[in-house]
């Protein structure tokens, strides 16, 4: 059973993408990630009283649930600007970075050995984000690892799938100190926590007036059902079996988006990059099958309650990773426009 409602999360999520690219042609991303947030809330409650009745909330609900829910915000912003100005098929696809970090992270900071899976899962993924930009080989051979880093919807994806890749530890803890155990009641207290942490960042930084933006109600509606009924499937799925095993087949949602984004929106390149989705997710899974297994609250507390740690780790990383990465990426930039003209 846990595999239709995960399942059904990979499909509503694809088309919830399509949905967000077409309405963010003239709809920022902080007014856009509010009003489906809002449209979500009622959704969420009705199925979490409909199939399970309201909860108790144990105490150690609330640690994971505000910080599993702060991550997910910044991490949808940075992911919907992407969307709105980058081709979904090669943003989406990026989302097959995540057990890399979980990998690297691992190695770094915890000192866990790096198995065969482990190399042959990121030479995949590697490989993928390769055929992702295959076509501009003709250029040269790092010429496709140079366009994709180039691209800035490309990086922001990177920094949004590295953030969520740490929320379903959050979500699954969360779902454990609920009782009886109600994963759309979760979502729902999740989701309050959304609006209220979006309300002030989007008064500041939105730059579409809310009259404007009601003008695609009824597709900001859809995708509020839509993320409602996504969400609510996530959270059982979670909850009927292992972390990894769900958030695997969450993942098909790499294949189905750019077959999409080549019927909706005539995307170019659908055949490199339906390939190169392929492969990273034939890679994201055998890494998955290495670092990913069923916890509980007991083991997670003892990453939760110690924040300090995490933040730490997270920020050696993105200095060590992710700041090498955008400096290769202007290097790259200004040697290739140098040269061109030159020429």
């Amino acid at each position: 059973m846990w595999f239709f409602y995960a399942l059904a999360f990979a499909v509503i999520s694809s088309f919830s993408i399509i949905i967000a690219k077409k309405v963010m042609k003239d709809v920022d991303q902080y007014a856009y990630l509010l009003l489906v947030s809002i449209f979500t809330f009622p959704f969420l409650f009705l199925s979490s009283l409909a199939f399970y009745g309201i909860p108790r909330l144990d105490p150690g609900f609330w640690m994971p649930t505000i910080t599993g829910t702060a991550i997910s915000v910044l991490a949808s912003l940075l992911v919907y600007k992407a969307i709105r100005e980058s081709e979904i098929s090669l943003v989406n696809p990026i989302s097959s970075f995540n057990p890399v970090f979980t990998t690297i992270v691992s190695f770094i900071f915890l000192g866990e050995k790096l198995k065969f899976t482990d190399t042959l899962g990121i030479l995949l993924i590697v490989l993928g984000a390769y055929f992702l930009q295959l076509s501009k080989s003709k250029e040269g051979l790092f010429a496709p690892f140079t366009a994709l880093v180039n691209h800035k919807g490309v990086r922001l994806a990177i920094v949004a799938y590295l953030l969520w890749s740490i929320t379903p530890a959050f979500e699954k803890t969360a779902i454990l100190y609920t009782s009886p155990q109600n994963p759309p009641f979760a979502a729902f207290i999740g989701k309050t926590v959304a609006i209220l942490l979006l309300v002030p960042v989007a008064w500041k930084k939105s730059i579409t007036p809310i009259r404007k933006a009601l003008v695609s109600w009824k597709w900001i509606l859809l995708d509020g059902i839509l993320g409602g009924l996504g969400i609510s499937a996530a959270f059982i799925a979670y909850s009927l079996s292992p972390l990894g095993i769900a958030t695997a087949v969450f993942k098909l949602s790499v294949i189905i988006v750019p077959v999409l984004g080549w019927l909706f929106f005539k995307e170019k390149g659908i055949k490199e990059r339906l390939a190169g989705s392929f492969v990273m997710l034939l890679g994201e899974n055998l890494q998955r099958k290495t670092h990913f297994v069923e916890v509980d609250a007991q083991q997670i507390n003892s990453i939760i309650y110690k924040p300090i740690e995490i933040y730490t780790a997270l920020a050696v990383f993105f200095i060590a990773i992710c700041l090498p990465l955008n400096l290769l990426a202007y290097w790259f930039k200004n040697k290739y426009t140098r040269n061109l003209s030159e020429k």
